[in-house]
C-alpha cells in the first residue's frame, strides 16, 4: 500500500492507522515539497504527479493499493489514469478531483475550520510542525491548484476497483462532493463515517482501517 497525504501535511498524518495495517507492506510518502521531501522548481500538480509516476516505476514492485487523502487523493486519481497497470486498487479519502466551485477566501476559511475540527492539542502541534516544513510558496501554489483542480477527464477513464471513504462532517470538502466523485466512478464503492470530518483516518482510525482491509481482501 502506498499512502499519499493531503495539503499542508506529511506522511506522519497516517500514523494512527499504521497499527491496524501491520499485515501489509506500507510505503508512506512525503509528497514532493512537503514534509522531508525536497523539491526544486514551481509546484504544479500534474508535474509533481509525473515525478511520483517515475518513482513508482523505479520501485519495480507488484501492482499496489494506492491510498490518497485530499490533495493526495487528487494525485492518486491522476496516477491511476496515467499508469493503471501499476495500481491494483484505489482508495480515495475526502479527495479533491471535482471542481470545488468556491473562491480562495472561502477555501482558506474552510481549511482553517477543518484543521481545528476534532483534533487534540498534541495533534495540532503535529500539524503546525508539518506545515512549517514546507516552503510557503509551495503551499500557496498547491492551494491554488486545489481550488482549480478538475480531474473529471481522468476519472472517466479509470476502471481500477475503487473505494471512496468520506467523513460526513467534512468542513473543507462537503459530502455532496464525495457523492459527485462516486457518480464519476460508477464502479466505485462508497463508505462514509458519520462522526468524522476531513480526516477520517485521523479521527476514526480503527473504523477507517477496517474499511481499507475489507476492500483490500475483497474479490
Amino acid at each position: 500500500m502506498i499512502l499519499l497525504h493531503g495539503f499542508g501535511r506529511s506522511g506522519s498524518t497516517w500514523q494512527h492507522i499504521l497499527p491496524y495495517l501491520q499485515n501489509y507492506q506500507l510505503v508512506v510518502v512525503d509528497i514532493p515539497g512537503y514534509g522531508h521531501s525536497r523539491f526544486i522548481g514551481q509546484w504544479r500538480f500534474r508535474e509533481v504527479t509525473l515525478l511520483l509516476e517515475t518513482w513508482l516505476h523505479k520501485l519495480k514492485i507488484q501492482p499496489v493499493t494506492l491510498i490518497g487523502h485530499s490533495l493526495g487523493g487528487g494525485i492518486a486519481i491522476h496516477l491511476a489514469a496515467l499508469t493503471p497497470e501499476r495500481i491494483q486498487r484505489l482508495i480515495l479519502v475526502n479527495a479533491v478531483g471535482m471542481p470545488l466551485q468556491i473562491d480562495l477566501p472561502t477555501l482558506l476559511y474552510r481549511s482553517l475550520l477543518s484543521s481545528l475540527q476534532n483534533v487534540k492539542k498534541n495533534n495540532r502541534v503535529d500539524f503546525i510542525i508539518d506545515i512549517t516544513r514546507s516552503k510557503p510558496h509551495f503551499l500557496w501554489k498547491s492551494l491554488l491548484e486545489v481550488i482549480n483542480i478538475d480531474l473529471r477527464a481522468e476519472l472517466a477513464g479509470i476502471t481500477i476497483p475503487t473505494l471512496i471513504i468520506w467523513g460526513e462532517r467534512d468542513l473543507l470538502i462537503p459530502l455532496s462532493d464525495g457523492h459527485a466523485l462516486r457518480d464519476s466512478l460508477s464502479h466505485a464503492f462508497f463508505a462514509s463515517l458519520p462522526d468524522s470530518g476531513h480526516r477520517p483516518h485521523f479521527t476514526e482510525p480503527e473504523k477507517f482501517s477496517r474499511l481499507v482491509v475489507e476492500f483490500s481482501n475483497s474479490n
